[in-house]
């Protein structure tokens, strides 16, 4: 078997047609359509900059999209943006064609790079052709049969941080996994399938996580596990299967070590669940096989640590003498290089085994000598401290953040283990000492950075017995890791621009540059081994190197026994014997998917900086209380009349009930789209409700707008109120027969309240809350039970959001005061609340997917959040939420998913609509929903609120025709501010009454 050959575009170029373009469009038309539409065309993340693009069938003219170029440029330095697009990689030079350098590279130095684009040429390179992005089991065996019939390299790509260019490959097929994200499942004592007990507490993630999003994720429930420095590594791909290195290592173990059971889709098909107990030879393989090599990783359990206080620290003899000593006292973490060659300039490193008074005394060498260089001007810093939450809070730090700093630059890496025998004696050491000098007096061209030192080894950490050599949960990564102390890695760096790769006179010089800089150490260290992931690709006795001669023996029969995957020729291959790739060739009937792309813009990426940990969960759910036997009736009225009647309000059962009633609704739809509720499952009651609205309809087609010129207020909609006014007691009586008198009253008042002010002429989130404030009510007189709140949410709630766009279109009805609180939209709030836990469960949809057209075309039917963005973007004058709804566009980029939005949502809610007083003013109470003792007693000339003169405006600033609002407190979401364009507009209307300044052409 060769393990030697790279992939044809590297070195080495054959002109002979791909398979894949040999393949016929009704072929790819059929595997699309059978895999529901998820076949998409892969295309480099740079494209929009470009207006020359050859996909391999010939470069053709390309539009360029400055807006998804600008966001390009922002991101390409940065890996969780990078990750967001399936043609970017955090090293560049892995989604080139190395050997003809052509791409479709920006310069990964310059901030912006407006020369590029014009006068380059944007190539295919190693970008695969097309992927599957699906996270249905049976979509990605699909693609796994595709491959295999057609003989076409298949690749599985993740996030695209890799060193060593296995997520591509040259007209290959893809399955993209990054997009399968459920809903995280912790448990306080995990129990493996199979097996007769728990093994303690574990957190369980689709393939798609990040570090960044479970270490938050842990953290949250003071918990941490073990992970990589970066956050946008993939904790299911490739940094599991092939070993999974970090600065807890040395006291917890290496990544295969913690994981305790994995979930993988075999090449037959199969859904195989391995762990300690069944699926033995699996788990094995999974845990240091390599990537993609027996099949595609669905899901991973991961132990997790209780979250303990450690001590933190922050040169080459010195590191030598204390190596031993410090790695049996649990240091691990980080040395980190200079700026200038022979140089260490961070020593970054956490222990959970001292207390802070051993930990000085413990660092006491270093910092004696760093303490020695004052008198010479070296500016330093040296400090030794708890770090309260351990690991969560060590990777906060500037230093932690600079690991693996080269991100969209290209790079060659190449490493090696080094084991405790070489630091054991005096003379071993010397050795070594001599050894890196010399390495860092590297005079190659394009000289290889400084060295990095890695404490990351598990030297400290005692295997467990089930876990030793021949035990159930033996994994396969080289026992090299098992008696090393440190990993050495030195990278090779260039600009992506550069075609002499920094002097090195090509990109392969570079990579035989950096090979034989590691050589010195590779002589004293004959019996040990690289980590696969951050390996030479000219690794020599590669087999010994990554797993030991006996594991790979071992790997080769599970491969065999397992099914074969169509891979991608690579480097140490597990897979076939390895061919060279046929390189780009003019097909006879290209074909194009590219209609198919989705449009992801990612958010604007801020400067790097410390990340703050999750802010605190949204309020809880109170306990909805059962309907009263005996309810108390009276007609409602304004009680609100001041800013005490409000605290009155805050603090009063009513409030509770407020607050109870819309968070079991909101509840209530988790993970459910709107198709999963049929017609016949409606309760009697909730199809009552929806015949009214059907009749107020009617009554708005009876009642059509007058062209009076006004932008805003069309005074017909008055008429409209009355009819329906006149209308709503028989209305109420026909579908709700049992109701008193006082009943109808009370629930007819609310109705009519929902639909906006027929004095203003305007609607916004207060009247939203009257129409549930009349469910309330009707739950409250037991027509409306528990049983029928997803379905108010998804079948009734989006029939009156329906209604009110018609009412909001048909006669200009202006956005009440709250227009721009929130920035979402200009009328509504609600849908957003139910519509972020409706997707809290989606396995693939995002929140960064509201900017993709197609997935807006295929869900917003079926999900209130897509719906109302698809209704703003329909809206707006101008396209793209980051510049008619920056808000929403800024939501997007929240890392932690739905769950986290839902939470903001649900703070919004209490405190910028409960707690706002210029929404609650006009908020009604009755004898269902009583005010609280003490509140001002109502107005007995006041008149039906909502629509007589006067309105009985709360008088907290001046505001326009009447209408006093307070301004000068905007809300957030998620710690997002609202934009200040609308604040502007807002406070513009304070100062010169009326419309002031002439609205936004997207306001």
């Amino acid at each position: 078997m060769n393990f030697f050959i790279l992939l044809a575009c590297i070195f080495a170029v054959v002109h002979a047609q791909p398979p894949i373009f040999k393949i016929q469009q009704s072929e790819w038309t059929s595997l699309n359509k059978s895999i529901g539409g998820k076949l998409f065309a892969g295309t480099p993340m740079s494209l929009p900059c470009f207006s020359s693009y050859n996909n391999g069938t010939g470069y053709r003219y390309h539009k360029q999209d400055i807006k998804a170029c600008a966001a390009v440029t922002q991101g390409k330095t940065d890996g969780p943006s990078i990750t967001n697009y399936f043609g970017g990689y955090e090293v560049p030079n892995w989604g080139q064609c190395m050997a003809k350098h052509t791409g479709c590279t920006l310069s990964g130095f310059l901030p912006v790079d407006p020369i590029t684009p014009i006068f380059g040429r944007c190539d295919q390179g190693s970008v695969p052709q097309y992927y599957i992005d699906s996270a249905d089991p049976s979509h990605i065996h699909a693609g796994i049969v595709f491959a295999q019939k057609h003989k076409i390299p298949l690749v599985v790509k993740n996030t695209g941080h890799d060193h060593r260019g296995r997520s591509s490959a040259p007209n290959s097929l893809a399955i993209w996994t990054h997009n399968i994200q459920p809903e995280l499942v912790f448990d306080t004592d995990f129990k493996p399938v199979g097996c007769s007990g728990g093994v303690g507490a574990a957190l369980t993630y689709g393939a798609g996580y990040m570090f960044g999003q479970l270490y938050d994720a842990a953290h949250a429930r003071s918990y941490m596990i073990a992970g990589g420095a970066s956050l946008s590594v993939g904790a299911s791909g490739g940094y599991t299967a092939g070993g999974g290195h970090g600065a807890l290592t040395n006291s917890y173990g290496l990544a295969v070590d913690n994981v305790l059971q994995l979930k993988v889709l075999l090449a037959n098909g199969t859904i195989a669940t391995a762990n300690r107990c069944q699926n033995k030879d699996l788990f094995f393989a999974l845990r240091g096989g390599g990537g993609g090599t027996f099949g595609v990783v669905l899901e991973t359990t991961s132990r997790l640590h209780r979250e303990v206080p450690m001590q933190g620290s922050k040169y080459l003899q010195l590191l030598l003498d204390n190596a031993e000593k410090w790695a049996d006292e649990g240091w691990g973490g980080y040395i980190l290089p200079g700026l200038l060659s022979g140089t260490l300039s961070t020593f970054a490193a956490i222990t959970p085994s001292l207390t802070l008074e051993e930990a000085k005394a413990s660092m006491k060498p270093i910092v004696d000598f760093a303490t020695s260089l004052g008198n010479i001007n070296v500016p330093l810093t040296v400090n030794i401290t708890t770090l309260p939450h351990g690991f969560y809070d060590f990777l906060q730090t500037p230093d932690a953040q600079t690991v693996g700093g080269f991100t969209g630059l290209n790079y060659a890496l190449v490493s090696r283990l080094v084991p405790r025998a070489n630091f054991k004696t005096p003379a071993r050491r010397q050795e070594l000492l001599n050894v890196l000098n010399e390495m860092n007096k590297n005079k190659l061209p394009n000289p290889v950075v400084p060295f990095y030192i890695l404490m990351t080894t598990p030297a400290a950490y005692k295997l467990p017995a089930s876990d030793e050599l021949g035990g159930p949960g033996e994994a396969s990564v080289t026992p090299a890791w098992r008696n090393s102390l440190w990993q050495f890695e030195m990278p090779a760096v260039w600009d992506p621009q550069d075609s002499t790769a920094l002097l090195a006179g090509s990109d392969a010089k570079a990579f035989d540059n950096a090979h034989r800089a590691i050589n010195p150490l590779r002589t004293i260290t004959p019996n040990s081994g690289a980590y696969q992931n951050e390996a030479d690709i000219f690794e020599p006795g590669s087999p010994n190197a990554f797993w030991g001669r006996a594991n790979y023996n071992r790997l080769l029969k599970i491969k065999k026994a397992s099914g074969s995957m169509p891979s991608a020729t690579q480097p140490e291959s597990l897979a076939d014997p390895a061919r060279p790739l046929a390189g780009p060739a003019i097909p006879a009937n290209p074909p194009d998917l590219s209609n198919k792309i989705p449009k992801l813009e990612p958010r604007r990426t801020a400067p790097k900086q410390a990340r703050k940990p999750p802010s605190t969960p949204g309020p809880e759910t109170p306990t909805l209380s059962p309907p009263p036997t005996s309810p108390e009736l009276s007609h409602p009225t304004r009680r609100i009349l001041s800013p005490r009647d409000h605290e009155l309000f805050l603090a009063s059962p009513t409030y509770q009930l407020i607050t109870s009633f819309v968070f079991t609704v909101a509840d209530s739809v988790h993970g459910t789209p709107i198709s999963s509720i049929s017609k016949q499952s409606l309760h009697p009651f909730v199809i009552s409700l929806l015949s009214i609205l059907d009749v107020a309809q009617t009554i708005l087609d009876e009642n059509p707008p007058e062209n009076t010129g006004s932008r805003f207020g069309n005074p017909i909609f008055k008429s409209f109120l009355s009819s329906l006014t006149d209308q709503a007691t028989s209305l109420h009586t026909t579908h709700f027969p049992n109701l008193s008198p006082a009943a109808l009253d009370e629930v007819t008042t609310y109705f009519i309240s929902s639909f906006g002010s027929g004095l203003r002429i305007d609607y916004g989130s207060g009247h939203e809350l009257n129409y549930f404030m009349y469910l309330l009510c009707l739950n409250r007189l037991s027509l409306l039970p528990p049983t029928t709140f997803p379905s108010l949410a998804l079948v009734l709630f989006p029939r009156y959001i329906a209604l009110m766009r018609n009412l909001q279109t048909a006669y200009y009805l202006e956005p009440a005061g709250s227009h721009g609180v929130w920035g979402l939209d200009d009328y509504h709030f609600l849908p957003f609340l139910f519509g972020a836990n409706q997707l809290a469960a989606h396995p693939f949809i995002r929140p960064l997917a509201i900017h993709s057209q197609p997935t807006l075309d295929a869900y917003a039917d079926d999900f209130l959040y897509l719906d109302m963005v698809r209704h703003v973007n329909a809206t707006k004058t101008v396209q793209g939420l980051r510049w008619h709804s920056p808000m929403l566009d800024d939501i997007s980029g929240v890392r932690a998913g739905w769950a986290k939005i839902y939470a903001g949502m649900r703070k919004m809610f209490a405190s910028e609509v409960l707690g706002k007083l210029v929404v609650m003013q006009h908020f009604l109470f009755g004898g269902l929903l009583p005010a609280a003792e003490g509140m001002t007693a109502p107005d007995a000339d006041e008149g039906d609120a909502g629509t007589a003169p006067g309105d009985g405006e709360v008088r907290v600033a001046e505001g326009h025709e009447g209408h006093a609002h307070n301004v000068s407190a905007w809300g957030d979401c998620c710690g997002i501010k609202v934009p200040s364009s609308v604040g502007a507009r807002q406070e513009m209307r304070k100062r010169m009454g009326g419309e002031g300044l002439r609205r936004l052409p997207f306001d």
